[in-house]
């Protein structure tokens, strides 16, 4: 399967009338859903092996529910391996350790989903008493 970036809708379209024995998506995460959808399509050579590696977006990502929570699904034949930053080999302990202060919690540095944990960018602190908590914009409370 040729190289392909698949960065917006569009992106699928490259892969429709392909025939593939194979595929491996990178950042999965990042893709859209109907090229991720293609690319499954397009795998029809018996055998076939699709290797899709990501980061957490989120438990209701089409990622999670639809590959990760679906890995004991006997019509399916998935195999999830979950990396730690400890599993890398080309990280030192101080660049390990560099990561952990940067970002903490189970999303960035354990790589677990947890619902929209340490979002920021969708969040506003609020102070109650001596409690700083976040409230998402769904206007739900979340806790990682």
């Amino acid at each position: 399967m040729p190289l392909v970036r698949a960065s917006n809708e569009k992106a699928q379209d490259v892969l429709q009338g392909m025939t593939a024995a194979g595929a491996y998506a990178d950042e999965a995460a990042l893709f859209p859903e109907s090229f991720v959808n293609q690319m499954l399509g397009r795998c029809s050579v018996p055998g076939a092996k699709i290797w899709m590696n990501c980061n957490p977006q989120g438990p209701r990502h089409f990622i999670k529910t639809d590959f990760i929570d679906q890995i004991d699904n006997p019509q399916k034949s998935i195999c999830r391996i979950h990396f730690l930053l400890e599993d890398n080999p080309t990280l030192t302990k101080e660049t390990i350790d560099f990561y952990k202060g940067q970002y903490q919690g189970k999303r960035n540095i354990l790589g677990l989903y947890c619902p929209l944990c340490e979002q920021s960018h969708s969040a506003n602190r609020v102070k109650i008493g001596r409690l700083s908590v976040r409230l998402m914009t769904e206007g739900m409370l979340y806790s990682c």
